[in-house]
Order: C-alpha cells, then structure tokens, then sequence
C-alpha cells in the first residue's frame, strides 16, 4: 500500500508539474507571435477597391510612390503674389509685378528696417516690386531662400559698389 501510494502522489507531482508554468531552462526563450496584415490602396481614389488592395505585414517599410514628374517648387515671385493677396484680401489678378531684380543687400535683414540689429555682411539676393491699386509692397530675399514682407524697405547696394 506504501509503494501504491507513493507511486500515486509521484505521479500527481509529474502531472501538476506538467500543468504549471514551465520553467525557464538554460537561458532559453520561447516566443510566439502572429503577423496582421493591413491593405494599402494602389490605387489614386479616396475610396479603395478590394481587387487591387496589397496585403502588407505589419512591421514593414512601404515606399510612397514619388511621382515621375513632380509639380515645379512655386517661384519666389509667385509666393510673394501669394502672400500680398491674403494679407490684403484681393484677388491675385488685382496684384500687378512691377519690377524683379537681383541686388546686394548691404545687411543679412535683407534691406528690411525691422529696427533690430543685424549681420554686417554683404548679401546676394532679389527684389521684387508689386503694386495693389497704385501702391507699392516691397518683398526681399536671399538667394535659394523665399521672400519675405518688407514693410520699411532699405535700397540695396548701387551696381557699381559690389
């Protein structure tokens, strides 16, 4: 009966063992994991046909599609005439180019008089005039940079100083 009953509780302890959590052996790990997959649309709609979905994991990098000839970045000109109409309100046809030129502006405030100080430092740049109604705005720039307001325009260097 001893020998029954020992062979009964050992038993137990293998089969309770084999339930329990499992132990952690010479540094092993044991992972599971499931992929989900998301569609992405191929297509150029806002909406998206199921037919030309692309299942893509998860985890993985998708390229954006670059297109092939890309819109020309707007021209400084333009972005000025841009900004002359929203900060006035008028419509772009009422915004006449009166003049664009390259120019040395003497300071890095790019002959705008914002009253602060500025770099001393010669500055390759452009000029753009515009006029609304007879009346003149001012836009300055760096080369390679976007204009900017001048509200107190500066005269750029003379032609013949550089």
């Amino acid at each position: 009966m001893m020998n029954r009953t020992l062979v009964l509780g050992v038993g137990l302890i293998l089969v309770a063992a084999a339930c329990g959590t499992p132990a952690a052996t010479d540094g092993a790990v044991s992972s599971s994991f499931t992929v989900q997959t998301t569609t992405t649309c191929v297509s150029g709609s806002d909406t998206c046909d199921p037919e030309l979905a692309v299942p893509v994991d998860a985890g993985e990098i998708v390229p954006t599609p670059v297109p092939l000839n890309p819109p020309p970045a707007p021209s400084p000109t333009m972005i000025a005439r841009t900004d002359l109409a929203l900060r006035l309100g008028v419509p772009m046809d009422h915004i006449e180019v009166i003049s664009v030129e390259e120019v040395v502006w003497r300071d890095g405030n790019l002959g705008c008089d914002t009253g602060a100080p500025a770099i001393q430092v010669l500055t390759d740049g452009y000029r753009i005039v515009l006029s609304v109604h007879d009346v003149e705005y001012s836009y300055h720039g760096k080369t390679g940079s976007d204009p900017v307001f001048c509200a107190i325009p500066d005269e750029p260097l003379p032609p013949g100083d550089v």
